[in-house]
Parts: C-alpha cells; structure tokens; sequence
C-alpha cells in the first residue's frame, strides 16, 4: 500500500453456473477483490460468511478460507498489496470460497430467456437471481409445461382473454414453437410466415409433440372463450388471432391435427359453401363421408376432392404427422361444389386455385391438358354444362382448359360432354365382354349335357 493506490470493493456480482445443488458438485467461487483476517482472528469468518451471502440475493453460502492475501487493516474485507499508506496497513490474511446453496430465478422467466439458445449471461439472470439450469432451454421438459401454461392463460381468470396478447409477432409464444420445431435454425425459420414449411427443417420427434400438444391446448382455450376459428370478421365469434392460428397450421399442418379434427368433425361441404372461410380450415379435415362420393364414381383420393384440392388450404399429412399428402392425381374434378365455392368468393380466382391438385406454374393449352412441366391435368365435369359453368366462375374460360380428355357424368353415370347422353362402351370392350358371356354359357351348356 506504499503507493496509496486505490483499489476495488470485493466483487459480489452473481456468476452462472450449473452446480447441482445437494449432490456435492457445487462449484467454489472465489469472491473477487475480497481479502479478511484468517479465521479465529478480528472477525474473519463472520466477515467471509457476511461477503458469501451477499452474491446473488442470498444463493451463496460460506465454503471456506481460500487462498494467502494481504487485507487492509482499516477495512477488514479488501483485498490490498502489503506496506502502509495514511495510516492503513497490508496485514496478511486469507481469501473465501463460497458455494451455492440455491437458484431463485422465477422459473417461467429464465425459460423464456433460453440462455441455451444465446449463452449471453444476462439470459443466465431473472431480476439478479439465476436461473435453475434446467429452466434455461425453451425446448427442456422442464420449461415444456410452464410455456403451455402460460401461452394458454392458465394464469389468468376464465373470462380474461388478454393471453391471446402473447402470441403477436416476435412473441415468446411463437418464439417457442420455432424453436420446439425448428431448433437453432428456429431463428431464420418462422411458423407465421406463411406458406408450407417442409418437415425437413424439424429439430425433433419431442419438440414436435410439444408444438402439437400446445397448439392442441390452444385450440381449446380460444373456443372456451366463445370464440369459433373460421368465423368471418365482424361476426361474433370473431378474433384475428384466428389469422395468426391459420397461418400456423398452413406452415406445419401436422401439429395442428387434433384442433383441426376437433374443428371440423361436424362440418359439412354444405357449410362450406354457405362460410368459405372455413374452407381453409376444413377442407380436408370433413368426416369421409363428405368426400366418399368423389372416391367412389372419381376413384381419386381425399386429397384430390375439390372440396380438398383447393391453393391455400391446410394440407394433409400422413399417419406419421409430418409428411403431407398431396394429390397425385392429374384429375381436375369441377362440379357444383366448386362453383358454389368459387362464386362465393371475392374477386375472379384462377384455375390453379379450384384445381390445386394440378396447379402448376406452367400452363399449356393443348388439347385440353394443362401443362404441369412432369404432368398434365384432365378435368372431370360432374353434372355441369362446360360452356354454362364458364359463365360461373369469375376469370375463368373452362373451355381453354378442358378439351378432348375432358369426362362428363350426370348423376354418376359418364354421359357424352357435346351430346349430354350416356356414352356407348368401347366397342373393342364391348365385343369382348359379349364373347366371354357367350363363351361361359356355352361351357355351361357343355357340362349340363356331360352330366345327363
């Protein structure tokens, strides 16, 4: 102390570590810029329990005497060079250890910080106290349910409806679904984009049973409150959170399943018709029986119905919940469902939009077929006049793209689109099947007379 310098207060700022508390693997922390007497002597445990406690609001406790130091004899507690300077002294003593004994950071608060995403230590950190390490991963099991909890309301009254307030854009509660799905790419990746995000960007098989139980959970707190997702603006029932839900589910339909099942299992195409803003919602998620019709007489899947084959619809996936399932087909089914749909609609729509099973960038106009870069589609007209449904559909000429491979039925019998009349079978067919029955009925005849 020769020189008179001054120097620092001992440093009791808190530190993050993931000591597992009670199990004897706590780290010791050497207080900083902290020198006493030895134990025994003026005082020098009490002080070194005193400085221990004071880090980190109490979650320090006294470990022991650390190592050799020299103490200022006017304040027994800083850690100085020896010699003297204005009266005040070096006197050799001992630093402390401390250990902690506890984490008091609020745990909901240090989940949605995920230091485990930015290991910046301000995110170790709620209001001073640290945080529990398991409570430091947004994705942990520990974390899973206090985010539900709180991207629900659980902790608000039934009625208070201000947790949908949570889920705006750059929220916690979105902030947790990309990182449930999406891992550390979750920051470049956003479930409210918009537009189909492809499962190869999904982080893992327990991130997305979270997203789905959540989204689940969702679902059912935005109805218990009144509120019915599909309801058109200015209608009760109404809350544009619904838009932000939406584009959720169009971003990764796999997640939303159950609220979309649960949504839909009383709807029916005639609803559809009369609301289109359930169509999104619910265009593939009817019971089958709504679409059994076009299975049975089109031979075409769920997917491919036009009730489900629409652009901007929430895809289906398959049993494994993630990869969707789209329409494979190069059939185009347009009946009255479809221009109920369409006419319904503000605003002229393009053939891509009704015909999403075959929508492609391309369009060709050669004989009928719509040019798909690798396929075509063929469309299938269904109790409907060609040139009468033209006049239906806002900005679309049917006829430029429905040509010769063009199939007409009437009342599920395929009749002749010019001539409105049941078609005669294949005459190449028909000769066949007329010589196989002769052929059976004379073999009958042959055994008949065999036997007598």
């Amino acid at each position: 102390m020769g020189n008179c310098k001054s120097y620092p207060e001992p440093d009791t700022s808190n530190i993050c570590t993931k000591d597992s508390i009670g199990s004897g693997d706590t780290t010791d922390h050497t207080l900083k810029h902290f020198c006493a007497p030895i134990n025994g002597v003026l005082g020098g445990e009490d002080i070194r329990r005193e400085y221990c406690g004071r880090i980190g609001s109490g979650e320090w406790e006294y470990q022991g005497e650390g190592g050799s130091c020299n103490y200022n004899d006017c304040n027994k507690y800083q850690d100085v060079d020896s010699g003297c300077c204005s009266g005040c002294c070096g006197i050799s003593g001992r630093k402390v250890l401390c250990k902690r004994k506890s984490y008091l950071g609020d745990p909901l608060s240090c989940c949605l910080k995920d230091y485990a995403f930015d290991e910046n230590d301000s995110k170790c950190f709620n209001e001073g106290k640290t945080c529990f390490p398991e409570n430091r991963d947004i994705t942990s099991s520990q974390c899973d349910e206090l985010v539900q909890d709180y991207c629900t309301g659980v902790d608000l009254d039934e009625d208070d409806t201000s947790w949908i307030d949570r889920w705006g854009n750059g929220s916690k509660c979105i902030y947790s679904l990309n990182r449930n799905l999406f891992g550390s790419s979750g920051v470049n990746v956003n479930i409210t984009s918009g537009g189909y995000i492809s499962p190869v960007f999904f982080n893992s098989v327990s991130g997305f049973e979270s997203s789905s139980k959540l989204i689940d959970k969702t679902f059912k707190k935005y109805a218990s409150q009144g509120f019915e997702v599909g309801t058109l603006p200015g209608l009760s029932g109404y809350n544009e959170f619904q838009n932000i839900l939406f584009k959720i589910c169009e971003s990764s339909p796999g997640i939303c399943q159950t609220g979309l099942n649960n949504l839909c299992v009383t709807k029916t195409t005639e609803d559809l018709t009369r609301n289109v803003e359930l169509i999104p919602w619910c265009g593939c998620y009817m019971p089958n029986g709504e679409y059994q019709k076009y299975i049975d007489t089109f031979q075409i899947n769920k997917e491919c119905t036009p009730i489900c084959a629409r652009t901007g619809n929430i895809k289906l996936v398959d049993g494994d919940g993630i990869t969707p399932v789209e329409c494979s087909n190069d059939i185009c089914v347009i009946d009255n469902v479809s221009i109920e749909i369409s006419n319904s609609e503000v605003g002229d729509i393009s053939f891509s939009q009704m015909c999403g099973g075959c929508s492609g960038s391309n369009v060709n106009h050669k004989e009928g077929e719509r040019n798909l870069g690798s396929a075509t589609c063929s469309c299938v007209i269904s109790d409907l006049d060609i040139n009468a449904s033209n006049s239906s559909i806002g900005g679309i000429n049917l006829s430029q793209y429905c040509g010769k491979k063009t199939k007409c039925y009437s009342d599920d019998v395929e009749i002749d689109c010019d001539t409105k009349k049941v078609k005669k079978p294949n005459k190449i067919i028909y000769g066949i099947v007329v010589s196989v029955i002769v052929l059976v009925i004379i073999t009958i005849l042959i055994l008949i007379s065999i036997i007598k």
